[in-house]
């Protein structure tokens, strides 16, 4: 890795002791503060006023965000809000309502603003028929500009894509794709309830490729019943074969007390810690090996990829939907059971269930469950922690400025985290040269436990945190 200053890192290579090391509990900070500290009680005047304030503070970019949150069946992984074989009256209803959400919040905002993005995750979008996501798209997309180079990004469920429906989603304007390949070994498939993709996962690619997709991901999850860190090698070894343009390998977040689902892999027999930490190793080691940019903590891209060029220019932001450009994001306006739009000035989240979202949207009124309204000095502890965790830098005489602060209230507010300094640069993962912070290679493998040294809210509040490996 090469600094701003010319001078270049020595090699990394990533450790067990490493990664024991800073294995610990933590937010993933795909948001600040996180989802925990959102609260109930805020009014629809309230709610209204903040979507209509985006127009004319922060980023004027509009990145959308849509929640499908139904899926055929359950898989015994999944940490996300889903409804399970939902019949079809319910899926067409459900659409219905999204139209009505939009209705009450697409006239708050400002039709000139550009569009850099939208994408529709769940639960499973694809299982969803694609003429209902095409309307959604035309929708928000009516009266208002899309940019040149504007992501329209889908999530999908391999099991479900033949080559008529990859095609039917491209021709519904869909440019980029994600698959949850989550694994190529049938035992882990199976023990999750999850199928393996119709297509071969490097013919899915490459076919997604010469329909035009660009940023063709696929997710692998590792800690999952009967992988170890023999098959998870080879499952990376045919995921580079496989030459998608991202990968996203998330550690499996163990959280039965949140997703019951989950008590049901404990019988199943998960990974110990141990071998977790060797697929990280194996991860790291096998896609850098074979020419992909490591991304933060859990994605890589290859060279030429959008990610990659995001963070090789400084450009690398996180939403909830993980790693971003920020060229092709913006605040982002959510609609959908669950979903959070994330503003400049705060989070607004619907509520969970799809039975209440369109109870709500039938009534006329906004779903919302809860919500929050940063202050001045969370406003600057979002920026803080984006730049340690995206850009691997903070600069102490530049950051906090487009909030009108002084850099001696700067260093004031970070002097507690400066202080826990140490121990990370004798660890060699960062350098301070009582300036400028700077994360280095092997530290932006603990780059969320850098993160930690400068959040006030840590500790305090509602929540419980999956480990960091």
């Amino acid at each position: 890795m090469a600094h701003q200053d010319g001078r270049r890192e020595p090699p990394f290579s990533l450790t067990a002791d490493f990664l024991r090391k800073y294995d610990v509990p933590g937010p993933r900070y795909t948001s600040y503060p996180p989802a925990p500290h959102f609260r109930t009680g805020w009014s629809e005047s309230d709610i209204l006023a903040l979507f209509e304030r985006s127009n004319g503070i922060g980023d004027r970019n509009l990145s959308f965000y849509v929640h499908i949150p139904f899926c055929p069946k359950q898989c015994l992984f999944c940490g996300c809000t889903t409804e399970i074989g939902k019949p079809g009256s319910a899926v067409t209803g459900y659409f219905e309502s999204l139209h009505r959400e939009m209705d009450r919040v697409l006239p708050l905002l400002d039709a000139s603003r550009p569009v850099t993005q939208i994408h529709f995750g769940g639960g499973t979008p694809n299982a969803a028929p694609i003429k209902h996501l095409a309307e959604v798209v035309r929708r928000l997309l009516q009266g208002r500009p899309l940019a040149g180079h504007a992501e329209i990004a889908i999530e999908c469920d391999p099991n479900l894509i033949t080559p008529r429906k990859l095609e039917e989603i491209r021709a519904a304007g869909f440019n980029r794709i994600s698959f949850g390949l989550q694994d190529f070994q049938k035992a882990t498939l199976d023990a999750v309830n999850r199928g393996f993709p119709r297509i071969e996962p490097a013919d899915l690619v490459a076919q997604s490729h010469s329909l035009g997709f660009t940023g063709v991901n696929l997710d692998l999850i590792y800690g999952l019943p009967h992988q170890t860190p023999q098959t998870f090698s080879d499952t990376v070894r045919k995921t580079i074969e496989a030459a998608p343009d991202r990968v996203a390998t998330f550690s499996y977040a163990h959280v039965p007390w949140a997703k019951e689902h989950q008590k049901a892999l404990e019988a199943k027999g998960l990974p110990d810690a141990e071998s977790k930490i060797a697929m990280t190793v194996a991860a790291y080691e096998g896609f850098s090996a074979a020419g992909y940019v490591p991304i933060g903590m859990d994605h890589f891209a290859r060279p030429d990829d959008e990610l990659a060029v995001a963070l090789a220019t400084g450009n690398l932001h996180r939403n909830f939907q993980g790693y971003c450009s920020k060229r092709t994001t913006g605040q982002v306006v959510s609609f959908g059971a669950s979903a959070i739009s994330q503003l400049h000035e705060g989070y607004v989240q619907n509520v969970k269930e799809s039975s209440k979202y369109t109870l709500a949207t039938d009534a006329g009124t906004l779903p919302v469950e809860r919500a929050y309204v940063l202050t001045r000095q969370e406003r600057f502890t979002r920026q803080v922690i984006n730049s340690i965790m995206c850009q691997g830098r903070l600069e102490l005489d530049r950051i906090g400025t487009d909030e009108g602060l002084q850099e001696r209230e700067t260093r004031d507010l970070l002097a507690a985290g400066i202080e826990r300094l140490d121990g990370f640069r004798q660890d060699g993962l960062c350098e301070f040269d009582g300036t400028t912070l700077q994360v280095t290679t092997a530290g932006r493998l603990a780059v969320r436990n850098i993160a930690f040294l400068f959040d006030p809210l840590l500790g305090t509040g509602e929540g419980r945190y999956s480990q960091t490996v």
